[in-house]
């Protein structure tokens, strides 16, 4: 059973704040109570830390937290990498499709001024045309 008054709770410790679900969440006030003496248990976060690739030790694991409540499930393993990943799903979104968007409006800038390049020009063609020869014909002329 909780504690039900302040003269009840005996401070152990205290740790620094720490983001849970989303990186970019404010953390939650958080307390910390024995795993027994809860008698309304509901879930369990537990953070390992290994030098071997945590898949490869996903079935030891499992079998350890048996060995200390057989009771509990152990449901949801995942690396920190992996709920990074997760958290991080809708910037990696936006930031993809900034870059598709990007590339597809550079694309349409690319065509727009080949088009007017290519207009310039071709309205043009006649009046380059007729100062080459002019150019020629008074060169010509100067000999």
């Amino acid at each position: 059973m909780l504690p039900v008054s302040p003269e009840d709770i005996e401070v152990i410790g205290v740790i620094p704040d720490k983001k849970f679900r989303n990186l970019r969440e404010t953390p939650p006030a958080q307390a910390y109570f024995p795993y027994f003496e809860d008698a309304h248990f509901r879930f369990m976060n537990i953070y390992l830390r290994t030098q071997a690739d945590p898949r490869q030790i996903e079935n030891e694991l499992r079998e350890r937290m048996r060995q200390f409540d057989p009771h509990v499930p152990v449901v949801g393993l995942q690396t920190m990498n992996e709920q990074i990943g997760f958290s991080l799903r809708t910037e990696r979104l936006v930031a993809s499709l900034s870059a598709v968007f990007g590339g597809l409006a550079t694309l349409l800038a690319v065509i727009g001024l080949y088009g007017v390049t290519a207009y310039v020009v071709m309205r043009r063609t006649r009046e380059i045309g007729i100062r080459m020869r002019s150019e020629r014909c008074g060169a010509a002329s100067l000999r």
